[in-house]
């Protein structure tokens, strides 16, 4: 389900994380296909714990395997989900911009994903990564609370049925998506 142009920049993208001396988790469609239904994915979900002032190792690392960095990233510049940073990275593959959703670890949430994070081999790459735990893909997802990631919810559920429900429940709690939380769960019948 996951064209082999976004399997080469997740390639390299794990490839200029390590490069640039840090570890990284991985959320979005790939965690979704892990813990959840799998399903067509053409951009690369990153958690990435930087110190201050290491984004900038991390683009260099990224630019020398080919990624373009967006001047506005470059200038310091970060968009936002809620209350998490996002920087974009480029590599162009088969004709087509892969996308590179890096979100530097920031929040008290972030860390605790992080720390939690969970190594599965992943067969198309013929390596183990990191991923973030289901539950905690549940509250990322819950805090896009886009169409796409309500859908993701209920395809985790369905297959992992309620994941670590305290964990998920006082996060839910804490970070003001109990509504979300208690409506995907009515949803799917768990």
């Amino acid at each position: 389900m996951i064209p082999q142009p976004v399997w080469e920049a997740l390639r390299e993208a794990l490839a200029s994380v390590a490069d640039a001396g840090t570890e990284c988790a991985l959320i979005g469609g790939y965690a979704v296909a892990t813990w959840g239904v799998p399903r067509a994915t053409f951009d690369v979900d990153l958690l990435l714990p930087l110190e201050p002032g290491r984004l900038r190792a991390f683009f260099r690392a990224c630019e020398a395997r080919g990624f373009d960095i967006p001047e506005e990233y470059r200038a310091g510049w970060q968009d936002r989900i809620r209350d998490m940073p996002l920087v974009k990275v480029k590599l162009f593959q088969a004709g087509r911009a892969i996308t590179v959703d890096v979100f530097p670890v920031t929040t008290e949430f972030q860390r605790s994903a992080f720390a939690r994070r969970q190594t599965v081999a992943l067969q198309e790459l013929d390596r183990t990564v990191s991923i973030v735990t289901a539950a905690d893909l549940i509250l990322f997802k819950l805090l896009a609370d886009r169409p796409k990631d309500r859908v993701d919810v209920q395809n985790v559920l369905a297959v992992q049925g309620v994941p670590d429900e305290a964990y998920l429940r006082q996060w839910a709690e804490r970070l003001g998506l109990r509504d979300r939380l208690d409506r995907a769960l009515s949803e799917a019948g768990v």
